[in-house]
């Protein structure tokens, strides 16, 4: 299963493209107050992929913000999908949530609406920008995520 969700991840994501020069900042340059209400675990409810659903592939996956730090983690706790940063931009409209460039992983340019317990996270690994909504569209992934109650 982690294998199927890395090859997905690495098939949007070719490994000739780096990030803009226009891309977001450093993740030290996030403002705590930006990123302050994506902290801690989400669980994988639902993902899209051009529109086909794709949770049977990530049942049991997690999401699990840590100050600047972001990590998807596979039903046995193992790193899922390459990432170690996040950038967040509330202040956008859709807020923004970008994963920057790791190791073969491109860029991934996102938005991000959170409502209560549910995070509904869309990105793009096109060069034209992050998604405009969350509506299905080819090379778009969408993520519906619920907060892990502690």
């Amino acid at each position: 299963m982690q294998a199927a969700a890395l090859i997905l991840v690495m098939a949007l994501a070719p490994a000739d493209a780096s990030a803009p020069v226009d891309g977001p900042p450093a993740p030290s340059a996030v403002a705590a107050v930006d990123i302050c209400e994506l902290q801690g675990a989400w669980d994988v409810v639902a993902c899209t992929v051009g529109g086909r659903d794709q949770l049977p592939l990530f049942w049991g996956h997690r999401w699990v913000f840590t100050g600047s730090a972001v990590r998807s983690l596979d039903a046995t706790g193992r790193q899922a999908i390459p990432s170690d940063a996040f950038w967040a931009d509330p202040t956008c409209s859709p807020a923004r949530l970008d994963l920057p460039a790791s190791g073969d992983i491109r860029l991934r340019r996102g938005i991000y609406r959170r409502v209560g317990d549910q995070l509904l996270w869309a990105w793009t690994c096109s060069d034209d920008g992050p998604p405009t909504s969350f509506d299905p569209a080819p090379g778009v992934v969408v993520w519906t995520l619920r907060r892990v109650k502690k």
